[in-house]
């Protein structure tokens, strides 16, 4: 998707993950935001990103429950 010029670039995995982890300034977080908004191609990396974090957190847990430990 063409972006703007007020537009961010494109988002790639290292910024979804500083998105989501927090790492981000507040200005960063409401561009971000605005982006995922408006760029279908973003949205999408952005959904399976959280659903590759969701089966990690999964599986995590899964091993963790076996150990013993939480």
């Amino acid at each position: 998707m063409a972006n703007s010029p007020d537009m961010l670039p494109c988002l790639s995995e290292a910024d979804l993950e500083r998105y989501h982890s927090g790492e981000m300034l507040a200005g960063q977080v409401e561009r971000t935001d605005a982006h995922l908004r408006s760029c279908q191609s973003c949205h999408q990396k952005n959904r399976e990103f959280l659903e590759e974090m969701d089966s990690f957190l999964k599986d995590v847990r899964i091993v963790a429950g076996k150990s013993g430990s939480v």
